[in-house]
């Protein structure tokens, strides 16, 4: 939650908006980076609230994220 304005601010200082069309509901660009900080803070809270993660959980995880993005 204390994230998600300050990555408001940074869609609209970077230009990294979903801007109007025919085919969309929106009427005024909308920051379109939603994804980029859900997933992460999902992570970090589930990180924080289960006590069994261990170095192969979490290396397994990066390791996935990791991938994910240089594909």
């Amino acid at each position: 939650m204390v994230i998600t304005p300050m990555a408001i601010s940074y869609a609209i200082k970077n230009g990294k908006l979903d801007k109007p069309s025919i085919r969309k509901i929106h009427k005024e660009p909308t920051p379109s980076i939603g994804g980029h900080v859900f997933v992460p803070a999902a992570f970090i809270g589930w990180w924080l609230l289960v006590p069994e993660i261990d170095s192969k959980v979490l290396s397994l995880t990066a390791s996935t994220a990791t991938n994910r993005y240089m594909q």
